[in-house]
């Protein structure tokens, strides 16, 4: 039984910041399909309790050889830039990614539910909440955010630290700066001595 578990969980699709994009297509929309997409975090009741749903509507699809929907899972807890790039509130979360858009799913959570959503329920207008896929943000605008996100960390944490070294640097460089402009200005008095002699 372990077993038969083990291979019908390894059939959902994981997803994570590493492989996301390129394996849905999700910002572009391009042609791999329609993703239904569960943001969960492991130690969530809910979650566990929707798990064997999750597993048993990707094992329906495929039986009923419908595989025009992918079924995949993130762990948002794992995988927080994806899950603040789609806005993730609570757990889990349902999202369709289909043709560059982002449809969120809010109804029932049981299979009949889940599959009449998935085999064409959510390109029904008016229904479900549709949005246009946010882009992916760039490298630079990562690094950009995790600098700022850590000034911003020692500003709030360390202000104590953050004015002793601020002081400390003025002091160093004031005495640094007297030094050199003594030593520069020493070898000027030098030559006007030898000139007047």
């Amino acid at each position: 039984m372990g077993l038969v578990f083990a291979v019908a969980q390894a059939k959902v699709l994981v997803l994570d910041e590493d492989n996301f994009e390129h394996l849905t297509q999700a910002s572009s929309g391009a042609t791999t399909g329609h993703h239904f997409v569960k943001f969960y975090a492991p130690w969530c009741g809910h979650c566990k309790k929707l798990e064997p749903t999750w597993e048993a509507l990707d094992k329906e699809l495929e039986e009923l050889n419908d595989l025009a929907v992918v079924i995949g899972k993130v762990d948002a807890t794992k995988n927080a830039n994806l899950a603040k790039l789609y806005e993730v509130k609570g757990y889990p979360t349902l999202l369709m990614f289909s043709q560059g858009k982002l449809i969120s799913y809010k109804g029932p959570r049981d299979l009949p539910s889940l599959l009449e959503f998935c085999r064409g329920g959510f390109k029904e207008e008016g229904k479900y909440d549709k949005r246009d896929v946010p882009k992916p943000k760039s490298f630079i605008e990562k690094e950009l955010e995790t600098v700022i996100a850590d000034l911003d960390n020692l500003w709030r944490f360390k202000k104590a630290a953050l004015g002793v070294t601020f002081t400390l640097g003025i002091f160093i460089g004031t005495f640094l700066g007297g030094f050199c402009c003594a030593r520069c200005s020493q070898p000027q008095q030098n030559n006007n001595k030898l000139k007047s002699s």
